[in-house]
């Protein structure tokens, strides 16, 4: 949401690469510090962290760029809050992930009227907004405290999703993959531990399967929010592709073995909304003979791999010309002015 809002914005007032950098860093840090402000009962609660703090955050980024005063600042930040909303409800259909585009758009819209002179109450916005969406647990002081020590932007930094799924079935699906590498890794086909597999168990911090809420997907979009599809998917092919993530039927080879998925939330773990970092995954392969395989990954171990980001770029542009993905990565680099105009141009289609 931070970064389309920024080049929709160079669109129509040019800007530096460096400039461009800088406001998407203080992007960045706002949205961290919003997280923290609104607890984890903002997402409890049923909203959407993207798309109700995401445009606040995208709203600061744009502050930053248009380099406004402290009184158009307040009133820019104070109409993003006041139009800041998105519910978990969409998940699973195509809405979710216009959330960010819906962010994006009304934090350009709240610049636009900023700028234009509309007036808006200067003090206590942004306090009330996470005051009414936080169910009393609101830590407003998080939004200042300890300011750019260290800039979030570089710790914690960024994550990347290494899969076209929610982020709550990662460590499941890692887990799933160390399985199937460990038993094909001892000289047994995988068509044997497919054929042998009586019930999947998979074990996880009691509300941890908040987002990847929906067992039995009907379509490829939901399945990106199903524990039981998601795991099954890893098991048979080794990796979640695209293609059975998509808009449009299921993949048929994966239902009958999503269904042998049995979710089991641990309760000797402490709940996942009280510290999602400690979130792990549990999967346990239970044969037809009695045999148990299983397999515990964290979300810590997750992201201490890493993901490969240009190898995720290259597979993104595999459709394009060989010319346009040339273009596309060099002005990703984004070292000019020159290569935040183009890239603008690209991603809004007007590149004839």
């Amino acid at each position: 949401m931070i970064l389309p809002a920024l080049f929709a914005w160079q669109l129509q007032h040019a800007t530096t690469a460096e400039a461009l950098l800088d406001a998407y860093a203080i992007g960045v840090e706002v949205a961290g510090r919003l997280g923290l402000a609104a607890s984890q009962q903002h997402y409890a609660l049923g909203y959407h962290n993207t798309a109700t703090l995401g445009t606040v955050a995208a709203a600061a980024a744009l502050a930053r760029l248009i380099s406004t005063d402290v009184a158009t600042c307040t009133t820019l930040l104070g109409i993003a809050a006041t139009q800041a909303s998105g519910l978990r409800a969409q998940f699973g259909s195509a809405v979710k992930p216009l959330h960010a585009g819906f962010a994006a758009e009304r934090a350009i819209t709240a610049a636009q009227l900023a700028l234009a002179g509309l007036a808006g109450q200067q003090d206590g916005v942004l306090t009330a907004f996470l005051t009414a969406s936080s169910n009393g647990q609101a830590q407003p002081e998080k939004l200042l405290e300890s300011w750019g020590q260290p800039w979030r932007i570089v710790s914690p930094g960024l994550e990347f999703k290494p899969f076209p799924t929610c982020a709550g079935t990662h460590s499941a699906a890692e887990a799933a993959r160390m399985l199937r590498d460990r038993w094909l890794a001892s000289g047994k086909p995988l068509d044997t531990l497919l054929s042998s597999i009586r019930e999947i168990g998979v074990a996880f911090p009691p509300g941890g399967d908040i987002a990847a809420a929906i067992r039995v997907p009907v379509n490829g979009i939901e399945a990106r929010f199903s524990l039981e599809y998601v795991i099954a998917a890893m098991l048979i092919y080794g990796d979640l592709r695209l293609a059975d993530f998509a808009e449009g039927d299921l993949n048929p080879a994966v239902m009958p073995l999503a269904a042998k998925v049995r979710r089991m939330p641990d309760a000797s773990a402490p709940p996942d909304a009280l510290n999602p970092a400690l979130r792990f995954h549990q999967v346990t392969l239970t044969l037809n003979d009695g045999v148990q395989l299983q397999q515990r990954r964290t979300r810590q171990q997750s992201l201490a791999d890493g993901v490969d980001v240009a190898a995720k770029l290259h597979a993104a542009l595999r459709h394009e010309t060989a010319a346009r993905q040339q273009q596309l990565l060099q002005c990703c680099e984004l070292k000019s002015a020159a290569d935040v105009a183009t890239l603008s141009q690209l991603l809004s289609g007007n590149h004839d």
